[in-house]
């Protein structure tokens, strides 16, 4: 039985309550980082398109033809089905909706495969166990940690097949003080907004200050970062302007406890974008086992337009399937509707391809502000 919402909210409460109170105490003093001069945009891109180019790792190859999921599954029976491991992005929460769908309706089992979810979360990286044989799939949150780990001098030779999410899902979030806490926002806030605020991130996006700064043209020292974890306290507490978030995820936290009225600067339409829950195995499955690849990506193809079409009945297998994560149906459906919008993309592509240019430009934005390393053009 679904958990009564009340409920639901008295506990979103309580911990948003617990979160203004442990606010700012592992957070650093507000600091500002000074931009350093990056690579120019066109050479970064070049020494991608020569060093790192994702034609290379990231194919569509094993998709299906979106008009042929409504038919039965177009493979050769088999005797035993195939067993796979697939590490997840985090624990068991209703990211992975689509993945149980999958198994729920029978998806991957008409495909032939017996599919074992493994959870992520703190300390478990779903590449790391790919590339340590512990599975056989891995859905790294975001795509940028394919390209990271391509382009490390540890390399492993993966295969990105297919992505939930076509578009980065990061946003800086900021409450609108011009309207009543219970009214949802329909403002538009650009890179300006920014100046003299300080926005609180986690550790390992530091460099998208830099970005913006350089990117945006916004004057030196513009804008403060503070440390924070993921909980949007420092946000109601006062403690920062703007928070770093996922807009599938904080914004359904901030609503339960009755603040609907936040806005978010969305990073993927300010040119630092990415696909995000991306499938990805090592280049050895992809080139020995690509019937493998194909079952399992018509199976998740299948959950993913299931989620889109029939939402109420994804969010109750979910539900189900999500039981620890303590999420009511309307908050399940209310990840789905803020997640449509990246799903979808502008439907140029059909849902879970990926193009390639798109990554390459996102690399291009990682080498160029360091967080990749890459050799010159002539070397």
């Amino acid at each position: 039985m679904p958990r009564p919402l009340s409920r639901l909210l008295t506990r979103a409460l309580l911990a948003l309550s617990l979160a203004l109170l442990l606010a700012g105490c592992g957070d650093t003093a507000n600091t500002s980082i000074p931009p350093t001069e990056p690579i120019p945009f066109d050479e970064a891109l070049a020494r991608v398109k020569a060093h790192l180019p994702a034609a290379d790792f990231v194919t569509n190859d094993f998709l299906p033809d979106p008009t042929t999921l409504d038919q039965p599954a177009p493979f050769a029976p088999l005797d035993e089905p195939i067993q796979l491991k697939v590490a997840m992005p985090w624990v068991f929460n209703d990211e992975e909706a689509a993945w149980y769908v999958a198994i729920e309706n029978g998806y991957f089992a008409e495909a032939g495969l017996d599919v074992e979810l493994i959870p992520g979360g703190p300390g478990i990286d779903a590449l790391s166990l790919l590339v340590g044989g512990r599975a056989d799939i891995a859905v790294p949150a975001a795509g940028l940690m394919i390209s990271r780990l391509r382009s490390s001098p540890t390399a492993a030779d993966v295969v990105a097949i297919g992505a939930k999410m076509r578009h980065s899902a990061y946003v800086w979030m900021a409450l609108d003080e011009t309207i009543d806490r219970g009214t949802r926002s329909t403002r538009s806030i650009g890179p300006e907004d920014l100046i003299g605020k300080t926005v609180g991130v986690q550790v390992g996006y530091e460099f998208v200050y830099e970005y913006l700064v350089r990117k945006w043209q916004l004057p030196e020292g513009a804008l403060k970062l503070r440390k924070v974890g993921y909980e949007p306290g420092p946000l109601l507490n006062g403690s920062v302007d703007f928070y770093a978030a996922w807009i599938t995820n904080q914004p359904r936290v901030l609503e339960a406890g009755g603040y609907h009225n936040w806005m978010a600067l969305d990073f993927g339409k300010l040119g630092l974008d990415e696909a995000m829950d991306v499938s990805v195995v090592r280049r050895k499955m992809a080139e020995e086992q690509p019937d493998v690849a194909r079952r399992y990506c018509w199976a998740l193809a299948k959950g993913v337009d299931f989620v889109l079409k029939e939402p109420r009945a994804a969010a109750e297998i979910t539900h189900v399937y999500a039981a620890d994560a303590d999420l009511s149906i309307e908050q399940i459906m209310r990840r789905f509707e803020l997640e449509k919008p990246l799903v979808l993309g502008d439907q140029s592509l059909p849902p879970l391809h990926m193009n390639p240019e798109a990554w390459d430009h996102s690399a291009a934005v990682l080498l160029q502000f360091g967080q990749i390393s890459l050799p010159s053009l002539s070397e």
